[in-house]
Formats: C-alpha cells, sequence, structure tokens
C-alpha cells in the first residue's frame, strides 16, 4: 500500500513507489492497493501489468465522493474491507503512518497475516504535535509486526518521540542504479552545478543561488541548473535577476521525470543539495549512483552514506560554507573517481541489493525457511 503512486505516464508523484516494487517483484508476488486515486467511477478495479503485478484501486462512488479529503477518507475505510480480494496474501508492507497504516492494519489483523510498515515521514517530531495523528501514528507503529525507517535517523527520531515497536530494521531506499549510471564523459568536465529538488525553502535551492554567486567570478564558464518546481521558484527568480554575477549562468528547467533526471545528472559535474531535513536524501543517492561528487546536508540522514570521498557535508543553512565547498570540489574535481562514489550506492541500495534484504525480512516474518517458494506481497 504505497503512500504516494503516480496516477499517470510521466507523473513524479510517488515514482519512489515504482522502485519498491522494482525491488520485490523479482522475490514475491506483489499486489498493489491504491487508494481513491480517481472521483470519476465507483468500486473496485483490478489489473494486471506488463511486468505481472496486480492493482487493486478503491475509488468511492460519484454520489459520495463530494470532497476530495472525504472521498479519500472513506476510500482508505473501505480498503480496509477488501480483505475477499486478498485471500492468498502472505504479507502486508504499508507506506504510510496514519491514511494508509490504520487500514493496511485493519486488513492484516482480518487476514491474519504480519503488517510491515515503512516510514519516509519527517521531521518526525511534527506528527507528535497533534494529538489525534500522534495517537494513530503510535497505534500503528506499535502494532506492526516491523517498522522500517528509511535511515538511522529516523529511527532515532522515531525512539526519541517515546514509541516503542515491536521491531526496528532500517532499509533505507531502493536506488535504479540502472538508470542512474554514470555516462561516457569527454576529457574535459561539462561544467554544469545542478540541484535537483522540490523548490521550497527547507530544501535550499536559493542558497545554492546565492552560493553559486559568490564563486561565479572564480569559476568562468560554469552554469547551475535548478530541476525542480515549487513555492521557492518566485524567490529564485528574483535573486538570478537581480545579480549581474548570475546573468546567463543559472537555468530553472521544472521538475523532470527520472528518466529526465538521470540524463541531467549524466551530463553535470556536482549536485549541490544542502537540505535541512531529509528523511533518506533519494536524490543524492541517485547522483551518486551517477558517478557525481555531492554537497550534501551534515544533519538528519545524508551523513549514513556521503562521505569525503563522495563529495562535502555542510551546514545547510551556511551560504558562505556552501559556497566554499562548491569551489573545493571544483578544484579537485579530477580527485573523485565516479566508480568510487558509486561503489557504496550500489551495494546498499540498488534494487537487487535492496530486494534481498526485503525478501530476508519478509521470510523472517513468516517464520519459515528461505525456500524457493513464492512469497506474495500486498504493497
Amino acid at each position: 500500500m504505497p503512500q504516494q503512486f503516480p496516477s499517470y505516464s510521466g507523473d513524479i508523484a510517488g515514482t519512489f513507489s515504482l522502485d519498491y516494487i522494482s525491488s520485490i517483484r523479482a522475490y514475491c508476488d506483489v499486489t498493489v492497493l491504491i487508494p481513491g486515486t480517481t472521483e470519476t467511477s465507483g468500486g473496485v478495479r483490478r489489473e494486471r501489468s506488463a511486468d505481472g503485478v496486480d492493482y487493486i484501486t478503491w475509488t468511492p462512488r460519484p454520489s459520495v465522493a463530494r470532497r476530495q479529503r472525504a472521498a479519500r477518507l472513506l476510500s482508505l475505510y473501505q480498503l480496509g474491507r477488501l480483505q475477499h480480494l486478498l485471500a492468498d496474501v502472505d504479507l502486508i508492507h504499508v507506506h504510510g503512518l496514519v491514511f494508509h497504516g490504520v487500514p493496511g492494519s485493519r486488513l492484516a489483523s482480518k487476514l491474519g497475516v504480519p503488517i510491515v510498515v515503512t516510514v519516509h515521514t519527517g521531521p518526525f517530531e511534527k506528527l507528535m504535535r497533534r494529538r489525534t495523528l500522534r495517537w494513530l501514528t503510535c497505534r500503528t507503529l506499535e502494532r506492526a509486526d516491523c517498522v522500517c525507517p528509511v535511515s538511522d535517523d529516523l529511527r532515532q527520531q522515531i525512539i526519541g518521540a517515546g514509541i516503542r515497536p515491536r521491531r526496528v530494521e532500517v532499509t533505507y531506499n531502493p536506488v535504479d542504479t540502472d538508470l542512474f549510471r554514470p555516462r561516457s564523459r569527454q576529457q574535459s568536465p561539462a561544467r554544469r552545478i545542478v540541484f535537483a529538488g522540490r523548490l521550497e525553502e527547507y530544501k535550499g535551492a536559493a542558497r545554492v543561488v546565492e552560493a553559486f554567486a559568490q564563486v561565479a567570478g572564480t569559476w568562468p564558464g560554469w552554469t547551475l541548473t535548478i530541476a525542480g518546481d515549487g513555492p521557492e521558484r518566485s524567490a529564485i527568480t528574483e535573486i538570478v535577476g537581480h545579480d549581474r554575477r548570475l546573468t546567463g549562468r543559472v537555468e530553472l528547467i521544472g521538475s523532470q521525470t527520472k528518466a529526465g533526471l538521470a540524463e541531467i545528472l549524466g551530463s553535470s559535474d556536482l549536485l549541490v543539495h544542502p537540505s535541512r531535513h531529509e528523511t533518506f536524501g533519494l536524490v543524492l543517492a541517485e547522483a551518486m549512483a551517477t558517478g557525481l561528487p555531492v554537497i550534501a546536508p551534515n544533519c538528519t540522514a545524508p551523513p549514513e552514506f556521503v562521505d569525503e570521498s563522495a563529495g562535502v557535508l555542510v551546514p545547510p543553512d551556511d551560504v558562505d560554507a556552501i559556497a566554499h565547498a562548491i569551489g573545493h570540489v571544483l578544484t579537485h574535481l579530477r580527485s573523485y573517481r565516479a566508480s568510487e562514489i558509486r561503489a557504496p550506492i550500489v551495494e546498499k541500495f540498488s534494487f537487487a541489493a535492496f530486494g534481498r534484504r526485503m525478501l530476508a525480512l519478509y521470510e523472517d516474518l513468516l517464520r519459515r525457511p528461505q525456500t524457493d517458494a513464492a512469497i506474495t506481497c500486498a504493497a
């Protein structure tokens, strides 16, 4: 049960859910439950994709789908009653704490199967500020057979909030290392720095632009590409328009598909992503899989997989430190080895590595020895 899921071809929302499915479908029969994706038809729709994954979508009937939020809540409630469609399921894997964790727990209880809850949400303290959300979050996580935060930092946030799950396994996120891989390069660099992500203040795109302005004169010919959209776009446009050092040097290209992002990273030399908070930091891992050095925040999850061989960690709000890090990486660019940057990402987060890790967890929860028999998982 994914927290987010693409609703059409090219939709970038929830594309990480597709990565999870791709990782485990080699080891399990997968059924994906997608609640409330449309409001145009009622009832249950079931279809099988070309890759053998079953998709079950519940959409509320038009007569009750008067408001989007109410319709979604209704669809999630009804989803917890669809156990008759999941008679052969061995295990339920939910992404999300409240809107998906609650009906997922209900389904697992009715079917008598284990439930795994992957936690992507952070900062975790925000969930604990409202009484109802706090109660539902605690209820979901403490009833799960296993809770899987996507970083050790997020695990510490969960424990620090006073929640005591039965079992916690840090799984991180899968990375498509076949799509994100080093491209053949010329001897000279492309001279492009890139930021990729949602244009929100905490992500740091504007701070990257300000830092680039500080080093632009020292590094003529280098450009900065901003890949993403969001509420901070207008502020970034204003910064660029009022600073002559940035004239013709900064390009805003909007949100990108996975394939589009892979092309951009493959033709860039450095990713700068000084986000204040990342529960994992997928774009950093994707850039490293492409062989790029990265400038990442020195807090939350990224330090768990970004070390000095892959780039520089910086205080995310320190524009001077970000500028200094850009200059440092560009000065030593030839000392970074794409194969060395990529190797730990493939080893830890590739689809194959992630899928094997999840299979081992599923089988352990099912308390049966590892065999060649297929496991059916509702994801």
